[in-house]
């Protein structure tokens, strides 16, 4: 709370969560009450050995979605099985 940029959202970092969200829709639905995700299920996976032929990648992944990006930018997004962009290499410098 000494940095003065965190100070001045502190009554932001206190604030919560409502338990009961109504979204207006042109057809009305059943309002549920939100479900909280816990996040001590979540695994994570640690590699010691890194073979330095590799390119360096960033992935971020759900389900359903995936984005795969490289130092410079190349890569791809894609949802389910469909590509929604995609790096495609040209004569031209690289680019992403």
């Amino acid at each position: 709370m000494e940095n003065p940029e965190i100070k001045a959202i502190d009554i932001l970092l206190q604030e919560r969560m409502p338990q009961n969200v109504i979204i207006t829709k042109e057809e009305k639905e059943k309002v549920e009450k939100i479900k909280n995700i816990d996040y001590e299920a979540y695994t994570q996976r640690e590699y010691t050995k890194i073979n330095p032929k590799l390119t360096p990648i960033n992935m971020i992944s759900s389900n359903q979605y995936t984005v795969v990006t490289d130092q410079k930018g190349n890569g791809y997004s894609m949802y389910g099985d469909i590509l929604i962009n995609r790096f495609k290499e040209t004569d031209e410098e690289e680019q992403g």
